[in-house]
């Protein structure tokens, strides 16, 4: 069984063998992405002696690397998983993994889409085996329980108006990686429900992403995932794509959505006519005669002929 990372003796943060620790984590993670050298990275770490403190290294690592390229964010996996086992212990890079998800909040203020980088980092340490699939389960609920809390929040929101205890509540849900549901869930209440619903969960939306609850990321996501589906939403709100372009604007002009970042909403789908009136289809079938004898006779006074017939014919 798993260990929870609360579990592991934390050490005080406060003294001087911690605070030497983190100078030296911290310089042996830029001269390692400097030099690329693992070896090299994993005996520094190893001398410095303290493992129980290796689960800051961990989160030191992946902070780092998260502000990082792509050069740099493979080049933190690969240092993991060969430090894995030898030098750090499955306990110390759960801790440290549970510290990161705990700090999401910091980390998005200087990398807005934090939470969709480390949930990649997540996803790779358990495919790589240095994390547990249960250090999803003991962080997070299930998929059906976070959709039916959504709903409950906002359709208590939409009740109340009460957007303070709303944030309070997506806060609490504590799964930033799926926040994006949140946003599409809304966007769609606002569709359905009209102009009153669609200016509460405006000044909603607004206030989580300023208050830094949903970032910049999940927000588009979410917003992205709407576009996708908005051809099913207009069968039971035929206007939708018209009102989540207007919403779209609002929000972009209020400055929490980037526009730009959107897929393409694309225009309004034409609806297919439905021709099954039977003075359409006779009418038709006569120009088509009509057409095929002009072809064959070349007589324009006999085509104008048949033509002023139909004409009269369609008056009455």
């Amino acid at each position: 069984m798993v260990q929870d990372a609360s579990q592991v003796r934390s050490p005080t943060v406060s003294s001087e063998e911690f605070m030497r620790f983190k100078r030296k984590a911290t310089t042996i993670v830029e001269e390692y992405f400097s030099k690329d050298n693992v070896t090299a990275t994993a005996n520094e770490l190893r001398e410095l002696r303290v493992p129980c403190y290796h689960y800051y290294f961990v989160k030191k690592l992946i902070s780092v690397a998260m502000d990082r390229h792509d050069r740099e964010k493979e080049m933190a996996v690969v240092l993991l998983s060969s430090l894995y086992g030898d030098v750090i212990d499955r306990l110390q890079v759960y801790k440290g993994f549970g510290k990161l998800t705990e700090s999401c909040d910091d980390l998005s203020v200087d990398t807005p889409d934090a939470v969709d980088i480390l949930a990649v980092f997540v996803a790779r340490a358990i495919i790589d085996d240095i994390l547990p699939p249960a250090f999803l389960e003991n962080k997070s609920i299930t998929v059906e329980e976070a959709k039916a809390k959504i709903d409950g929040i906002l359709e208590e929101y939409l009740s109340t108006g009460d957007r303070g205890e709303a944030s309070r509540c997506i806060r609490g849900l504590k799964i930033p990686f799926f926040y994006h549901d949140i946003v599409k869930h809304a966007l769609i209440l606002a569709i359905e429900h009209g102009a009153a619903a669609e200016g509460h969960i405006l000044d909603l939306l607004k206030l989580t992403s300023d208050k830094g609850i949903i970032n910049e990321s999940q927000i588009t996501k979410g917003f992205n995932r709407l576009i996708d589906s908005v051809d099913d939403l207009t069968l039971d709100v035929p206007n939708a794509r018209r009102l989540l372009k207007s919403i779209i604007l609002k929000a972009s002009s209020e400055g929490w959505l980037c526009a730009s970042s959107l897929k393409p909403l694309g225009p309004e789908q034409k609806k297919a006519v439905v021709e099954d009136d039977t003075a359409v289809w006779q009418f038709k079938a006569k120009a088509t005669s009509i057409i095929q004898e002009y072809f064959l006779t070349g007589d324009i006074i006999e085509v104008v002929s048949h033509l002023e017939a139909e004409n009269y014919t369609c008056s009455f």
